[in-house]
């Protein structure tokens, strides 16, 4: 199904940028051309004038006070708005009807909690209509809870078809039926033990598909990233900080009714096929539209240097292992190459940076021929850049990732410009989050 999911950014970014409790004046402006706004503009300005003021998810990807998704199946959207009381621990999910000419209150879910953690919608019961998935935060420490809500449009009710405490969660079609189910992942405050569940929602209910163990020491999640393998089925990748150091990636699955952790030791408490040095989330990186997971290899230059070529491994639902391609990643300059045929070994790769702040990678053969040179130029260097001996490729967070031309004088081994624009990519904050929990 088609999801009706529009967003009014006109008062999230503004809340960004102020301590202060908003006004409607201030920031709730909607459009003039639409009267049918002016009876929720109306109520709004009335709840406000009773101690409610206006709130916003602090996570996940909708970080609005209104959104607009349609919970009815009737292919209009519904009004949803956030509100949290300015002296108790008292929020509230308000809801308007799209009448036509004008919205109307149709009902309201009122909730204990210190702020919304996060908001979503997604038609998880497959029954034509969205259900509202809301994160609530409890006090300034890290204790959430998910809360399922399902519209009953004849008595104009929310009704909720699940609760559960969770650390971090994930919507992901795990089955491949066309609907979402919930991942929910739950570390416990005794232990270093961590827990995967899975939800599925049919006929107005909550369903358990079944629990799996995360490895043992992880804290909390760092990452969750879904997609398709190689067999058509779904995992689901849970990147993990690892004790003190490192990190550690799970990958779940739900294969043939049962939900597992490909790779789990039971007696050792650990998926010890994947732990890394640091934090690089599975990724479809050689863009062939199934999901890879990361392996950093420590490789020495020439010189003494060293640097992390990155491997990259399919998976199977057996857990058996393939290796398809390798990458160097610059996570510090967000951006990556794909290795060309014959670079896994015997690729160097030196990295400085130099007294403007512009950061250079030459990548060259055992032989010293150079096979490859990059340069990300800040934003405020952008007019460093010598157009006719280097070409942009794409700017990523504001600077310039350029490669400098070939010459005729370069080896046959240097890669052309061509293929380098085919090779080299940004790394999309939104599918890599590299440092940040998804909470945070």
């Amino acid at each position: 199904m088609k999801k009706i999911l529009l967003a009014l950014f006109c008062l999230g970014w503004l809340l960004l940028l102020s301590s202060c409790v908003p006004t409607v004046d201030d920031l709730f402006q909607l459009p003039v051309s639409k009267p049918e706004y002016q009876d929720l503009q109306n109520e709004i300005t009335r709840r406000l004038g009773e101690g409610w003021e206006l709130t916003y998810p602090l996570g996940g990807e909708l970080r609005t006070t209104m959104h607009f998704a349609d919970l009815t199946g009737d292919g209009r959207g519904e009004g949803v708005i956030l509100l949290r009381s300015s002296e108790e621990a008292r929020m509230s999910i308000l809801l308007y009807a799209d009448a036509g000419e004008r919205y109307e209150y149709l009902t309201e879910y009122p909730l204990t909690g210190s702020a919304f953690s996060r908001i979503a919608f997604s038609d998880v019961d497959g029954n034509g209509d969205m259900e509202v998935i809301v994160g609530i935060q409890y006090g300034t420490e890290a204790l959430y809870n998910a809360l399922i809500l399902d519209l009953d449009g004849e008595k104009k009710e929310l009704n909720p078809l699940l609760r559960v405490p969770y650390t971090d969660w994930l919507l992901y079609d795990a089955d491949g039926e066309g609907t979402d189910e919930l991942l929910i992942l739950q570390n416990s405050d005794s232990s270093n033990d961590a827990t995967a569940i899975l939800y599925s929602f049919r006929e107005g209910s909550a369903a358990e598909l079944g629990r799996a163990p995360l490895s043992i020491g992880v804290t909390r999640p760092e990452t969750i990233v879904a997609g398709k393998i190689g067999t058509g089925d779904v995992v689901a990748v849970v990147e993990s900080r690892y004790y003190v150091s490192g990190y550690i990636s799970d990958p779940l699955i739900y294969y043939k009714g049962r939900f597992f952790n490909l790779g789990y030791d039971p007696e050792l408490k650990i998926n010890n096929n994947w732990l890394m040095p640091f934090l690089l989330p599975a990724d479809d990186c050689d863009g062939d539209g199934f999901i890879e997971l990361p392996m950093p290899q420590e490789v020495v230059n020439g010189n003494g240097s060293s640097f992390y070529r990155v491997d990259w491994y399919g998976i199977t639902p057996s857990g058996d292992t393939s290796y398809d391609f390798a990458t160097y990643h610059d996570t510090a300059g967000s951006w990556y190459l794909v290795y060309p045929e014959g670079w896994r070994y015997g690729t160097q790769v030196y990295t400085r940076t130099d007294s403007g702040g512009v950061r250079r990678t030459l990548f060259a053969d055992l032989s010293g021929e150079t096979l490859l040179e990059c340069n990300l130029y800040p934003a405020r260097r952008s007019n460093l850049i010598p157009a006719n001996t280097e070409t942009v490729l794409f700017t990523v967070n504001g600077n310039y990732l350029t490669v400098v031309n070939p010459r005729d004088s370069d080896s046959a081994a240097r890669l052309s410009l061509s293929d380098a624009r085919a090779l080299l990519h940004p790394i999309d904050d939104a599918s890599i989050p590299l440092s940040t929990p998804s909470e945070e």
